[in-house]
């Protein structure tokens, strides 16, 4: 099955909560906050799809000067994960080289993330032990 990688159109932002959902739990984002970023950022927001099923997402925004971008989430569905999507949809979207830098904030305890992010080139360049909240750290990521 062949898998496309494409901008998300209007009517496909539920997905995106629904995948969000799946690989996150109640760390999610809400539902509004894909209507509010696809309003906001269409044309970071990127997916890869099998037929007209969403398979992976990622939301990428500019940072307050232009030449950081910010990853806010990356989601690649349970039954996704491991086939090279995920790793397919972020290289995509670093070779459009649209920033100078790219960010991201990742779980120091999620192993298969940070080997991901690793090999496509981004380093660790901050630590937060708090980030979003209480005992919920964050490594800050950076492709250049």
């Amino acid at each position: 099955m062949t898998i496309t990688y494409r901008l998300i159109q209007k009517h496909e932002f539920a997905m995106m909560a629904q995948v969000e959902q799946q690989c996150f739990g109640t760390h999610a984002l809400p539902d509004f906050f894909f209507r509010q970023a696809y309003d906001c950022w269409s044309k970071g927001c990127f997916a890869a799809f099998k037929e007209d099923q969403m398979q992976a997402f990622l939301i990428l925004a500019q940072s307050e000067t232009a030449e950081i971008g910010w990853i806010l989430s990356v989601a690649v569905a349970p039954e996704a994960q491991g086939q090279g999507i995920g790793r397919n949809l972020l290289s995509r979207l670093l070779e459009q080289k649209r920033y100078q830098r790219v960010r991201l904030t990742v779980d120091p305890e999620n192993p298969a993330a940070l080997r991901l992010y690793q090999s496509l080139g981004f380093s660790k360049i901050a630590e937060e032990a708090d980030y979003f909240g209480p005992n919920q750290a964050r490594w800050v990521m950076e492709y250049q």
